[in-house]
């Protein structure tokens, strides 16, 4: 079989979770002994209006196809500009040349939000693989700027529009009438993608519920298959410490953003009885320096160590993991959350927000302890539990399941794949939307970039 992947980006440019995950089922399906093309998104700006060709070798031989296409417009990861004509003609001749017999869409950010449809065009099936919940929200993580609260409002010019307008850049030209104009085909071309692809795929059943509840669909709507992610684990080059009293070292590790909720933890240990007796370590890569700036204000006469990103295959012997808990202040509702299986890899019990795919997994499991999303009140009365009794962290520790129940390859992930994408090819492409019209979204691109240049006048 021959397959085409279509991701926001690939390794080793990107490296977030979406994109090893995708990287890992492509290896896995060369190693199976299929075809596998991906076309992906890129940040490289300098070779605007191109796409690249290049090789991703697998061990044991065989490559994957990697064909980056570079957007030639400017900020092109807002909503304005998630309709991208580039990419729909570049991704159209690929498939023409490519002739995959199945096409699975990872993401559409950064690429176009018509992937499925211009497939269906070119009578080629699709997958979807919903990895969080762009397609239900305007600023991708069900997190409202103003408030840095979760939301469960369903996609809707209220209040959507109004949350959104925090993103960069500003758009003071845009009237009311257009960005209504532009949100209803927005979230149209959205739902119409995952009304086209043959089969849509979700990590866990709360995720699938968060995208449902935020398009307005009734509850089962998706009929999504539920496929959790690859996961190559650390492997452990120490036992986790056992907390028998003193200071307790608490970890938290992923990325400086405001939706992981970072300001939660350093809040929570300021919230504990005696914050001498906490120690917060954290590491990951920034997204806002400005944010980074404010945690370590924030985090000012507390003991809290901040690190940078760090390697994959560095973190079983980081100091952020060489702690007694893993602790997550995210203000999302995780459509899975690899930082979990890392921490329980490593045999550490974990402090969750009672929210999203944390929940989900971590209810009634011995080896976690759920607070109210966003109280770092809550979170710190759970700190305060272990400080008081020791016993507490011997037993989450010792419930913490062993690393090869954990465990799933990409090959695991490629086996539980194979039969969704023979379904997608026996069902064959769905009836082909209308025409694109491409003059029109090309004029509207650059019109707006022309008014961000302009200052917005």
């Amino acid at each position: 079989m021959k397959v085409l992947l279509a991701v926001h980006g690939y390794p080793p440019e990107l490296v977030g979770g979406t994109e090893l995950a995708v990287r890992r089922l492509a290896h896995a399906l060369v190693r199976a002994g299929h075809d596998v093309v991906v076309f992906a998104g890129t940040l490289d700006w300098e070779k605007r209006g191109t796409v690249e060709r290049t090789s991703d070798p697998v061990a044991g031989g065989g490559a994957v196809a990697v064909l980056r296409a570079s957007r030639d417009d400017l900020w092109f990861d807002h909503w304005h500009k998630s309709r991208a004509p580039f990419v729909r003609r570049a991704f159209s001749e690929v498939l023409r040349s490519e002739r995959p017999d199945v096409v699975h869409v990872h993401h559409w950010i950064r690429l176009s939000r018509d992937l499925v449809a211009a497939a269906a065009r070119e009578r080629v099936p699709a997958v979807v693989t919903l990895h969080d919940a762009y397609a239900s929200c305007l600023v991708a993580f069900r997190i409202r700027p103003a408030t840095r609260l979760a939301c469960d409002a369903p996609l809707a010019v209220d209040p959507c529009i109004a949350c959104a307008s925090a993103l960069e850049p500003p758009t003071p030209w845009m009237g009311e009438d257009e960005a209504r104009r532009r949100f209803l085909e927005h979230r149209a071309d959205l739902v119409r993608e995952l009304r086209l692809a043959r089969t849509v795929v979700a990590p866990t059943r709360s995720h699938a519920e968060t995208v449902e509840r935020g398009l307005g669909m009734q509850p089962g709507a998706l009929r999504a298959a539920i496929v959790p992610p690859p996961l190559d684990l650390p492997e452990p080059v120490r036992d986790a410490p056992l907390f028998t009293g003193g200071v307790l070292r608490v970890g938290s590790w992923g990325h400086y953003a405001e939706h992981k909720g970072v300001d939660v933890l350093i809040d929570a240990v300021r919230a504990v009885r005696d914050p001498a007796r906490v120690e917060l370590r954290l590491a990951g890569g920034v997204v806002l320096p400005e944010y980074r700036r404010s945690l370590e204000e924030r985090a000012r006469g507390l003991q809290v160590v901040f690190d940078d990103e760090y390697g994959g295959e560095e973190l079983a012997s980081h100091r952020v993991t060489d702690v007694h808990v893993f602790a997550s202040g995210s203000r999302a509702k995780e459509s899975w959350g690899l930082v979990l299986d890392e921490a329980l890899a490593l045999g550490l019990p974990a402090l969750l927000p009672d929210a999203g795919a944390f929940a989900e997994r971590a209810h009634g499991a011995a080896w976690a302890r759920l607070y109210a999303q966003g109280d770092a009140a809550a979170l710190a009365a759970l700190i305060d539990g272990v400080l008081d009794d020791p016993a507490r962290h011997s037993a989450m520790r010792a419930a913490v399941p062993a690393r090869s129940q954990l465990l799933r390859t990409g090959d695991d992930h490629a086996a539980a794949l194979l039969p969704l994408y023979e379904r997608a090819v026996a069902a064959g492409p769905p009836d082909a939307p209308p025409p694109f019209d491409d003059a029109r979204d090309l004029d509207e691109q650059r019109s707006w970039d022309e008014r961000v240049q302009r200052g917005g006048a």
